[in-house]
């Protein structure tokens, strides 16, 4: 995806500020894209505050606008759903056993690149999963967010 610096800056005093044009372009590898779809969470208000898109996605509001990042949480959809066919974003919180490694719940993160989940084995042995092979081999179900409990 390119980006240009009208559409997405870091504002001087720390907020990142969105503005969605239509000189917007993509890069689209193998024929493949995702939605771009973002959730705003407020410390403040202790609640998401909006769902949107910079390119406008079918049923999802335009995102435009300035979060300041001492206020606000910007959470990416990873592009896959749950068992259910609900959007996973980061920050979500899976369900889902995986043999003999991960019972239990676990977050989604952006890590290395990619989005996924630190899974912990019996032996408390920790690795990281790409979110993709999760959803594909294990099926997950979302059960909150990481800030249900807040």
């Amino acid at each position: 995806m390119v980006v240009s610096t009208s559409e997405l800056t870091m504002a001087m005093d720390g907020r990142l500020c969105i503005k969605a044009t239509a000189r917007t372009q993509y890069i689209i590898r193998d024929n493949m894209s995702r939605e771009f779809i973002y959730r705003i969470w407020s410390i403040k208000e202790k609640k998401y505050i909006m769902t949107g898109s910079l390119y406008g996605v079918e049923g999802v509001a335009h995102l435009t606008g300035c979060f300041n990042r001492a206020e606000h949480i910007i959470e990416e959809y990873t592009g896959l759903k749950d068992i259910n066919l609900n959007k996973i974003f980061e920050g979500d919180i899976l369900d889902f056993t995986a043999r003999y490694k991960q019972k239990g719940n676990v977050p989604v993160i952006y890590y290395g690149g990619s989005f996924g989940c630190i899974i912990t084995d019996d032996s408390d042995f920790r690795e990281f999963w790409n979110l993709s092979h999760i959803v594909q081999q294990y099926y997950p179900k979302i059960v909150g967010t990481i800030y249900d409990n807040e």
